[in-house]
């Protein structure tokens, strides 16, 4: 039996992951969702990437390759382990994944309003009027709502993807992408797909970010196709 071991998005739940758990196992495949620390398990200080790939490399078999399926951020940190141990990986499965550095004027508002949060971050949460307003620029609900651990640790998991050698990836790797995505759009699953070598990309029509959680037939029909060829 398959085993395919997923990394969240950036969320504090994973009921939302049940209905596609539920079709993967009705096809005799396993699914072991992560508890990623800082957002289904808690940690006592800010994390970067490589405190979150240290992390994956404790937390997964060692004695057998393993399938990964990661969504948004938890695509991010599968690619960074991937890099870091691809000899670990058997197969990978990204979905809506975050990883590709924007340089264009709207990434960098959008780092520079995180810094700029960090920085004035105890004065102006006295006034939650401002604080909606410098969030609202950066347009990152998720950082609103965390913690200041968390929001520390968002910054350094965007200034990560500089350093994400994509071309670098080895290991064979699956793309699925919601087609009406806009947090990460579809051309960031372009831009992935061309630089992962001999990498399959597959797009979900009307789907946004989440497609394993608006359409997990299909999502799940794609995984287990991919265990067949």
């Amino acid at each position: 039996m398959k085993t395919v071991y997923i990394l969240h998005g950036w969320t504090y739940s994973t009921n939302k992951w049940k209905p596609l758990q539920t079709k993967l196992e009705k096809e005799k495949i396993n699914v072991v969702l992560l508890r990623i620390p800082g957002l289904t398990s808690s940690i006592d200080r800010a994390y970067t990437i490589d405190d979150y790939v240290n992390w994956l490399e404790m937390e997964l078999p060692k004695d057998e390759k393993v399938i990964i399926a990661g969504h948004s951020n938890g695509g991010r940190l599968a690619l960074h382990f991937a890099l870091a141990f691809p000899h670990r990986i058997e197969q990978l499965f990204l979905i809506d994944s975050a990883g590709v550095y924007h340089d264009d004027l709207y990434s960098k508002i959008k780092r520079g309003s995180f810094r700029l949060a960090a920085k004035i971050g105890k004065k102006i949460t006295k006034s939650a009027i401002a604080r909606k307003i410098l969030y609202k620029a950066a347009r990152e609900s998720d950082y609103d709502q965390a913690n200041p651990i968390m929001k520390q640790t968002m910054k350094n998991l965007l200034e990560s993807d500089k350093t994400l050698a994509l071309n670098a990836i080895q290991v064979p790797t699956t793309i699925l992408w919601g087609e009406q995505d806009t947090v990460t759009p579809l051309v960031d699953g372009l831009i992935m797909h061309a630089k992962i070598r001999n990498s399959k990309m597959y797009t979900i029509s009307e789907a946004m970010h989440s497609p394993q959680f608006s359409h997990p037939e299909k999502v799940a029909a794609i995984i287990t196709q991919s265990f067949e060829q």
